[in-house]
């Protein structure tokens, strides 16, 4: 009990530790952060709840979210998102986790297209054309340790514009339930703490990210959930969600999801999201609508097996 509260105490303080150790922390430090894709999530379910993740996710892309809740896949899970953005770019993913005997494992690959690119010389003459990319690739291991779920990303990152740059960067999660109340549960992140990016001469940092979270089951159908992070390289902000699920005989079950994010709160009408889920036997359906205000919105797709 005693290695249990030292190591709930560590997870609870970590994040005010890291936020102290960069205290650069701040929108003053906006764009001085490279590939932002980073920062795009994978998952309808995810997205649905206005990314309250953190302490709940229990599926394959726990490997973008919280590596250490791949502990509450219980066989074996591969899941893939699509997800159009904005003016023709494309976002996919996908990730495949399984249970160990010594804890959880997965592997992930996101990967983001923005179609060509015309360039053009100073008198506006188009001179060819660019296909800039970028991509992570992700593995994931996972443990429990006195009844705390720890997780660690190992995470490969290149980039192209122009010209390639390559990183390495480290996820690091916990989980924990059963703090204060059975139906309680608490998760940490520290996302893409690595090596910068060096594009030609100049080297940018990766948009390291903090999360801390909490999840309570209100009924065995209904799940509250909050976020709160804290990017290195924009303001804090503030996740809420709400799921609700409901069975249509043995096989078959929907869920319906809604959130709040304010990290788009600059964007008029953005931050709110919603989606839904389709459960038979081991394989799941959802969909995910992102608002962002002017820009519109963000579709994403999703599927997944159990097996």
């Amino acid at each position: 009990m005693k290695n249990t509260t030292k190591i709930l105490l560590i997870v609870l303080i970590s994040p005010a530790i890291i936020i102290k150790a960069n205290a650069n922390f701040s929108s003053d430090y906006a764009g001085t952060s490279s590939v932002q894709f980073l920062k795009i999530g994978p998952g309808p379910r995810a997205n649905g709840m206005g990314t309250a993740f953190t302490a709940i996710t229990d599926d394959s892309s726990s490997i973008y979210w919280n590596p250490a809740g791949l502990l509450n896949i219980k066989t074996k899970e591969i899941g893939f998102t699509h997800a159009s953005l904005f003016e023709d770019i494309n976002y996919d993913w996908l990730g495949y986790a399984k249970a160990t005997k010594w804890g959880a494992m997965g592997i992930g690959l996101q990967y983001l297209n923005y179609d060509d690119i015309i360039t053009r010389d100073t008198s506006g003459a188009a001179t060819g054309k660019i296909t800039p990319k970028d991509m992570a690739a992700t593995l994931s291991l996972a443990k429990e340790i006195q009844s705390v779920y720890l997780g660690i990303n190992i995470k490969y990152i290149y980039s192209k514009i122009d010209n390639s740059a390559t990183a390495f960067a480290l996820d690091i999660g916990a989980q924990y339930k059963q703090l204060l109340d059975k139906k309680l549960k608490i998760g940490f992140v520290a996302q893409n703490l690595g090596t910068k990016i060096k594009y030609s001469d100049i080297s940018e940092t990766l948009p390291i990210t903090l999360k801390l979270g909490a999840g309570y089951e209100i009924t065995n159908n209904l799940i509250l959930s909050a976020d709160i992070g804290s990017p290195k390289d924009a303001q804090s902000y503030t996740a809420l969600g709400v799921e609700y699920f409901h069975s249509f005989g043995e096989n078959t079950k929907g869920a319906i999801r809604a959130g709040y994010n304010t990290i788009s709160k600059d964007l008029k009408s953005s931050g709110f999201s919603g989606g839904f889920g389709i459960y038979y036997k081991s394989i799941k359906f959802d969909y995910s609508y992102s608002s962002m205000g002017d820009l519109d919105g963000i579709n994403r797709f999703g599927i997944s097996l159990n097996f």
